[in-house]
């Protein structure tokens, strides 16, 4: 795969690495604007990096059967300017002195002078052009507060794999209704 210098972003003070996107999230190690293919990827769940370790209670189908998955398309006409959703015509007017911008090796790209203007370089949402499915991580929140996150700026992201737990349970609960109905069942037929 080739990169352009635009492409990618180290931040400066940290280390965090960001792809497509002009600032990595704080608190985030690697934030990429756009899709993510890979041939395997493995979070660690080994039980010695976790503590207070508790099973889930019963009832998760019916939690599960408010969830409401979604189908739709993304935005691809939002642009961001460190991090915040801004409109595509902004104008910066720069009120303080002279402003050196860099990109992320520290080069030079543009000299603002102070009462100037400028229309800075927006990252877009990345991603696939096609329809998506899903979930709307405002509404998951309200039934499962454990796998959304709120950045910085009040933007929400949702941990889809951490829901794979949860359905286990509420199939295994959906799963004993369904042996007790067929025990019901052959009862009434003997």
């Amino acid at each position: 795969m080739r990169m352009n210098i635009t492409d990618y972003m180290v931040g400066a003070s940290d280390g965090d690495v960001g792809i497509r996107t002009a600032a990595p999230d704080d608190g985030k190690e690697l934030d990429v604007s756009g899709d993510i293919e890979c041939t395997s990827l493995n979070q660690t769940s080994d039980v010695r990096f976790k503590k207070n370790i508790v099973s889930l209670p019963d009832g998760q189908l019916d939690k599960i059967k408010m969830l409401r998955g979604v189908k739709y398309n993304l935005r691809n006409d939002l642009c961001f300017l460190k991090g915040r959703i801004v409109s595509p015509d902004t104008v910066i007017v720069v009120e303080d002195s002279i402003r050196m911008v860099k990109d992320s090796l520290g080069n030079d790209i543009e000299v603002v002078i102070k009462g100037s203007t400028y229309t800075p370089k927006f990252d877009y949402l990345n991603g696939s052009d096609g329809p998506q499915i899903g979930f709307i991580a405002q509404e998951v929140e309200s039934i499962y507060p454990e796998l959304v996150e709120t950045n910085e700026h009040g933007y929400k992201s949702m941990g889809y794999s951490r829901l794979i737990p949860i359905l286990v349970e509420g199939m295994k609960e959906q799963q004993a209704m369904i042996e007790d109905l067929e025990a019901r069942l052959a009862a009434l037929e003997k």
